[in-house]
């Protein structure tokens, strides 16, 4: 099929319903970029299993487990920013393909340039380079993957705090000395099952943003782990399920968020930064993932006082 109106990604997320409305309005002249995506049918899919989750919610209210019409409220605000995020899937399938290319170029001459450094400095920072333009390749492929209607990313057990420590050590290096990473990782935290790329991915991204986020240039950046236990299913928790958890914080001094932009963080697209380059993807894709990996996330913020955002994932016993 071939593409039309290429570049029209906020066309799409246009058509989604916002939080105000259930209105479901489609556009079917517009098709994003990639040939192996259909819109049509990805839409349907979309559309089909909008209307599954709907109707469970439905029932959820009517059993009469929950009581407060702020939590029906707020469940069914999920329910329909839930498609823009199924909106955002599809359009990472259609430039991820592009970008690896890029950092495959990226690579090469890394590797080049590290093969021909007779400076051990030098011939370090190349090394870098390929380390860490690999990672994004594979960050790239969980991308293309999660675009896909029923994505299959492999899953398997691994350390949250291995993951801490490793991400920690891509950072630091295009971080300046002054901004301070703290890590208190507690002990015998145990592991979580998912895609220990894509959540190094997430916690890339809220690092990135909180060094960002610092207006001088001293700053403090702190990622702590803990264990935490919910004793019910609420709306301020995602709706997770009564149960053991993992939690991860990451906190910083910076400039911190007003309320519409904490209330915005999570919509794809939105950002602040759009005068120096940013998308607004960064923080919708780290939902994305950490659904997909039955977990949550939340952002707590003040101007002035910096911004605390905490991600639950399921303990493993």
């Amino acid at each position: 099929m071939p593409v039309k109106h290429y570049g029209q990604e906020n066309s799409v997320l246009n058509n989604w319903p916002d939080e105000s409305t259930s209105e479901f309005i489609a556009d079917k002249d517009i098709i994003c970029h990639g040939s192996a995506l259909n819109w049509l049918s990805t839409l349907l899919y979309q559309f089909h299993q909008l209307l599954n989750r709907i109707c469970d919610s439905i029932n959820f209210w009517k059993s009469g487990q929950i009581n407060s019409e702020r939590e029906k409220k707020s469940l069914a605000l999920q329910v329909i920013r839930s498609q823009k995020y199924e909106a955002m899937g599809i359009i990472m399938g259609g430039v991820t393909h592009n970008f690896n290319n890029i950092l495959m170029c990226i690579i090469a001459n890394a590797q080049k340039g590290e093969s021909l450094s007779g400076n051990p400095e030098i011939k370090d920072r190349f090394g870098k380079i390929c380390q860490v333009a690999r990672k994004a390749a594979e960050i790239s492929k969980q991308l293309v993957d999660l675009s896909k209607p029923d994505p299959q990313v492999q899953y398997d057990y691994f350390s949250l705090n291995d993951i801490i420590k490793e991400t920690v050590l891509l950072v630091r290096s295009s971080f300046p000395v002054s901004i301070q990473i703290e890590e208190d990782l507690g002990s015998g935290i145990g592991i979580i099952i998912g895609n220990s790329c894509q959540i190094q991915q997430v916690l890339m991204n809220l690092l990135v943003n909180a060094y960002q986020a610092i207006p001088s240039s001293n700053g403090n950046i702190r990622i702590k782990t803990s264990k935490s236990i919910l004793k019910e299913q609420s709306a301020e928790n995602g709706g997770l399920l009564p149960g053991r958890y993992l939690e991860l914080t990451v906190k910083d001094n910076g400039s911190g968020m007003d309320e519409t932009t904490l209330k915005n963080l999570f919509v794809p697209f939105f950002s602040t930064k759009k005068e120096s380059g940013g998308c607004g993807l960064g923080l919708s894709t780290a939902m994305y993932i950490i659904k997909h990996h039955n977990g949550h996330i939340h952002a707590a913020s003040k101007p002035g006082e910096g911004s605390t955002f905490k991600i639950l994932f399921p303990a493993i016993n």
